[in-house]
């Protein structure tokens, strides 16, 4: 079974990277990187980009559209969307 905190961060890699070799040149370096506490587990991304530069800046990205998605979709953030969505279903039900 997959386990769903890794399922985001693999999806949104494999975006950023298509996405990147459309709009670079041929990469010719590998950069990789260790995150913790990404959705609760760690996270290690390789990225292939022409400079360290490069990959910094798409590091980043994916680090802040990984946290964006948190803040949108998490059940344990009591402050996400999808979590008070939730707690107003239920309040509803409970009236």
């Amino acid at each position: 079974m997959i386990r769903s905190s890794l399922t985001i961060p693999c999806l949104l890699a494999l975006v950023a990277s298509t996405t990147l070799a459309a709009e670079t040149p041929a990469a010719q370096y590998t950069f990789t990187f260790h995150d913790t506490s990404v959705l609760g587990t760690s996270m290690d991304l390789t990225l292939c980009a022409p400079t360290q530069k490069d990959a910094d800046a798409a590091h980043t990205h994916i680090a802040t559209e990984i946290e964006r998605l948190r803040a949108l979709l998490s059940t344990r953030d009591p402050n996400s969307d999808l979590a008070r969505k939730l707690l107003r279903q239920v309040q509803a039900l409970q009236k």
